[in-house]
Parts: structure tokens; C-alpha cells; sequence
């Protein structure tokens, strides 16, 4: 009984930190899976999305961090602010859907950038090495399949509610994270082509994981909003660190 009262209260000390995968709203196209995604603008969603904020709001973050980069800080919350004072339209993007009806009814003055995309996934090189592995492209080839007909269908069958709460479970984590272990090979005893793609995902991963630590040193409640295939690794790197405590997403969904 001892121990259970101190590892509560030594939780009670940590940063608290929220994370939500979605997919990108804006669909620009720039993932590997590529699909027509649920329009977030219709009613239905704007009303849902507007409740999940609300919900969100009571976890009381103290920041919101965003899939942006820092030197956007400026810019993005300028419209955030004109946005608080219904003077503009929020874009498709979640940065803006999620994000700044978040701040706004957290009463926050702004939002913050921590993508970091000087370090990106190798990933034109991993396709030019798969080229010369048939059997591993392939497989490859059917993973992507696999998980493109599944996106398809959950975004053309499920309301947005549904289509989030698919993106925050463990198996689209494991799904998404299982494509960086098959193509680990390629090239391995030679160039290593393949584990130095996945490694460049990691590294992007740790670099914005180090941008929410340095937050999580002045903050006490933390929530983030970032791309599926970001939340799934940053999950497994957070849940390592001692200084916080990861909130359950499903509760607020």
C-alpha cells in the first residue's frame, strides 16, 4: 500500500503530456499512403471537432504544441490570434481545426511549433534500393496495399470521430511503424540504405521529441497534435522518459 501512495504521488510530479495522431486534414499529399481523406468542413465534423476541443480544453494544457516548425511561430499565431477574435476562417488543417480551437478554449495566447524537417526520412533512396530487391519490394509493395485499402475504407465508411479514435490505436501505431522494420534490410552488409532510412524517421522523431522536453521543463500539462506516423514513435520514446506521464487520448475522443 506504501508503494502505490508514492508511485502516485511521484506521477502527480511529472509533466503531463496529451498526444493526438490524425491524419493531415489538408491532405497535401506528401505521404506515403495516399487516399481522399474524410472533408473535415462539413457540419457534422465541424460540430464534432468543436466538442473535442471543448473536451481537450479540460485536460487544461498549458501549452499546445503543433506539426510546424518554430520559425512559423510568428505567423501561425497571428492567425490564431485573429482567429480568437473571429476575424478569420480556419484552414483545413488540423494545426488550425484542432490547435487553435484548443488554445482558445484553454485560454492560452498561443500555440507552438516543434516539427523539425531539417532531418527527413531517406525515403527516395529506400525506393531506388528496393528497385534492386524484388522479393523485399514486394512485400513492401503489399504493406503499402494493405494499408491503403484500410485507410480508404475507414475514411469513406466512418465519421470523424471514428476515423480519429482508428488513429490513436495501438494497431495503426504498430502498422505504421512496422513499414521502418521491413525495409531495415535493404541493402544491409552493404550500403545499408534501408536501416538508414528508418534511422532518419527516428532521428526527425528525437529531434521533436527534444522540442517537447524543453517545453515539458516549464509546462505542467502538455498536449500535442501531430501526424499518425510522429505520435506513433514519440509514444514509445515519452513513455521512457521519467519527468512525464502519459494521458490517455481515448478518454477526450
Amino acid at each position: 500500500m506504501k508503494s502505490v501512495s508514492n508511485k502516485n504521488q511521484n506521477n502527480s510530479e511529472k509533466v503531463k503530456i496529451l498526444l493526438l495522431s490524425t491524419y493531415h486534414f489538408a491532405n497535401p499529399g506528401r505521404d506515403l499512403i495516399k487516399h481522399n481523406v474524410k472533408d473535415v468542413m462539413d457540419q457534422e465534423s465541424q460540430k464534432y471537432l468543436d466538442l473535442l476541443a471543448k473536451k481537450i480544453s479540460k485536460f487544461n494544457p498549458s501549452s499546445v504544441l503543433l506539426e510546424y516548425e518554430a520559425k512559423s511561430d510568428e505567423k501561425v499565431n497571428s492567425n490564431d490570434l485573429a482567429y480568437k477574435k473571429n476575424q478569420y476562417r480556419l484552414s483545413y488543417s488540423e494545426i488550425e481545426q484542432i490547435g487553435f480551437r484548443v488554445a482558445k478554449y484553454s485560454d492560452l495566447s498561443q500555440v507552438n511549433g516543434i516539427d523539425e524537417k531539417e532531418v527527413m526520412w531517406k525515403g527516395s533512396q529506400l525506393l531506388d534500393q528496393l528497385e534492386k530487391e524484388p522479393d523485399l519490394k514486394k512485400h513492401f509493395n503489399s504493406a503499402v496495399e494493405y494499408v491503403t485499402v484500410n485507410e480508404k475504407r475507414i475514411h469513406s465508411s466512418l465519421n470523424l470521430q471514428n476515423i480519429l479514435k482508428e488513429y490513436n490505436s495501438t494497431k495503426m501505431d504498430e502498422q505504421n511503424k512496422s513499414f521502418y522494420i521491413l525495409t531495415n534490410v535493404a541493402g544491409a552488409s552493404d550500403n545499408f540504405i534501408g536501416a538508414d532510412a528508418s534511422a532518419s524517421w527516428w532521428h526527425r522523431n528525437f529531434r521533436i521529441l527534444a522540442n517537447i522536453q524543453s517545453f515539458a521543463k516549464s509546462r505542467r500539462r502538455i498536449f500535442v497534435v501531430a501526424g499518425q506516423g510522429l505520435i506513433a514513435v514519440l509514444k514509445d520514446m515519452l513513455k521512457l522518459d521519467p519527468n512525464v506521464v502519459l494521458e490517455d487520448i481515448n478518454i477526450y475522443l
